[in-house]
């Protein structure tokens, strides 16, 4: 994390990857749930909480209580009702403790602004774009004040690298997306499962900021890549399905 923490939103979305690869860990089933390793590891867990709170991200938290749900579920899929229960008592005292709560509407507006702003920037140059280095300077010389990227990781690829790039990396991620889930079913690789939490977050977080400008966060979801693309050369090619 060593370079991100000028930026809360960078230094969240890396506790947030961390966060997800700890609740896929603690997740799988285990003969000794009450060892000292997963005592240390949910320690771990709650201080990655505690972390993603104090960034003060609205988009940062509430993913970090979705991958809580999503692992409460998976790890107690028998008291699900009560969960659920539990869940729907505790939301009604959360809007009390969510950071700048009372700028959220304000928060809201600012990016549906900078979204309008940036399809714009996109529709000067919709083939190629405009270079993720000339977005600023022409978001500037359009509407006056600065900003670094689109807030938006698809906007953004669609302003920089127009309809060639926006399109082939929603293409990349629906064929990726294909492609997990085909192995996920046929092949049941348990290392897959961080896979396939890490990469939602990573997609969900882009939706409303652009953490790949952060070269911390870009080393990160590139290992992540490469490790997915080992998976698939080391899965046989001929392995039986397992229903």
């Amino acid at each position: 994390m060593f370079g991100s923490a000028y930026n809360p939103n960078d230094a969240c979305c890396l506790l947030l990857i961390a966060l997800g690869l700890l609740m896929t860990q603690l997740s799988r089933p285990t003969k000794h749930p009450l060892t000292r390793w997963p005592l240390i590891n949910w320690a771990a867990a709650g201080l990655l909480c505690i972390g993603i709170y104090q960034t003060k991200s609205r988009t940062g938290l509430v993913l970090m209580i979705a991958l809580l749900i999503v692992t409460a579920y998976q790890i107690f899929h028998r008291h699900r009702i009560l969960i659920t229960g539990l869940l729907a008592v505790g939301c009604v005292t959360l809007w009390e403790v969510f950071p700048r709560s009372a700028s959220t509407w304000t928060a809201l507006q600012s990016r549906i602004t900078i979204w309008q702003n940036s399809f714009d920037v996109f529709k000067q140059a919709p083939v190629l774009g405009v270079t993720y280095f000339g977005f600023a300077r022409r978001y500037f010389q359009m509407t006056g004040t600065y900003v670094p990227h689109a807030h938006d990781i698809f906007l953004m690829l669609l302003a920089s690298f127009g309809i060639l790039g926006g399109v082939g990396f929603i293409t990349l991620v629906i064929s990726s997306g294909w492609h997990l889930t085909k192995y996920w079913h046929q092949y049941r690789q348990p290392n897959l499962r961080y896979f396939m939490m890490t990469v939602p977050i990573i997609l969900a977080y882009g939706l409303t900021d652009f953490v790949l400008s952060s070269m911390q966060v870009l080393i990160i979801i590139l290992l992540i890549i490469a490790y997915w693309r080992h998976e698939q050369q080391a899965t046989p090619r001929y392995a039986p399905t397992i229903r």
